[in-house]
């Protein structure tokens, strides 16, 4: 069996809009900004582009600096290989210096947090 492999959503305006104003209703088309509508019925004003940008911003540097984990996710053994690694490991009293710790250990070295 193998896990599947995340995909984690890139950040956009319309994840910026909903992190700043998360109860409100709009609508942004092709993630252009300029085409930003906001509904009527919304008690909070529309936030600035300004906000809008500086928390788009915060959302990519945080996700930029995750992508070491999106490259690792695939490169890792399938988890029943993994358990068997470790089983044998566990027996031969190698949890240190097994198979299992080699193959995480190869995948981290390839692929630094920064």
């Amino acid at each position: 069996m193998t896990l599947p492999v995340s995909y984690e959503k890139t950040p956009s305006y319309g994840s910026a809009i909903s992190k700043i104003r998360p109860d409100c209703v709009w609508i942004i088309y092709e993630n252009d900004l300029s085409t930003l509508e906001w509904a009527s019925e919304n008690s909070l004003p529309k936030p600035s582009d300004d906000d809008i940008l500086a928390e788009y911003n915060s959302q990519m540097a945080d996700y930029n600096a995750r992508q070491y984990q999106r490259d690792r996710q695939p490169e890792y053994p399938d988890l029943k290989s993994q358990l068997d690694m470790l089983y044998h490991d566990i027996k031969d009293n190698k949890l240190d210096s097994g198979t299992w710790i080699a193959a995480v250990e190869a995948v981290k070295t390839k692929y630094p947090k920064s």
